[in-house]
């Protein structure tokens, strides 16, 4: 299913009707088209980091994957959830890391990055929507996903995981962590669960 209006894909709409793997972990292949994944141009073919495509020639990642770094030391990877096949690479022009962001805290932890090439929209490659600012989600559900590895000192996957995460009050991420959430983020949260270690 591709959902098209005119000639024109529809932002944030997958392509295939996800077919899920009992626990729901893996994610069927094209089911987030706007993912893509951060990879070294020298230590390995594998994502360090994901990203979401924001339009043919901008990606959005977390600052702390990229801040500092060069930007002919990676490249993308857009077109498959399995990084082992199908993948189109391209490399980075630019990186404008947040002008506020703080390596210590964490805080406005993200930055853009310029494509070296425009990507060409198709069923396996397309745009992430923008949420709703006006929406805390608080009590919704938020679906995490990346390659990150599955148990602690584990390996990588090379098909794109998924886990669902409920999305709790910054007052109550608060004090569970005693970290104070400025009202900019979102706190989701469940035992054994993050885009690091799926469990």
């Amino acid at each position: 299913m591709s959902v098209v209006k005119g000639s024109t894909k529809v932002c944030g709409d997958p392509t295939l009707l996800p077919t899920r793997v009992v626990g729901g972990t893996t994610t069927a292949i094209n089911e987030y088209p706007w993912q893509c994944g951060l990879t070294s141009k020298t230590t390995s073919t594998n994502p360090f980091c994901g990203c979401s495509i924001v339009n043919n020639r901008y990606i959005v990642t977390a600052a702390h994957c990229v801040d500092g770094s060069s930007p002919n030391s990676f490249t993308v990877a857009v077109g498959s959830t399995d990084i082992t096949s199908g993948t189109t690479r391209i490399g980075v022009s630019s990186i404008t890391v947040h002008e506020n962001y703080n390596n210590r805290n964490l805080r406005n932890d993200i930055a853009v990055l310029e494509l070296a090439s425009p990507l060409t929209f198709s069923d396996t490659v397309m745009p992430v929507c923008a949420p709703d600012t006006s929406n805390d989600f608080v009590g919704e559900t938020a679906t995490a996903t990346g390659w990150g590895t599955l148990a602690s000192g584990g390996r990588q996957p090379s098909i794109l995981q998924e886990v669902d995460l409920p999305v709790i009050s910054n007052s109550q991420c608060a004090s569970a962590y005693n970290f104070n959430i400025p009202n900019v983020m979102i706190c989701a949260t469940d035992a054994g669960k993050d885009t690091c270690q799926v469990g």
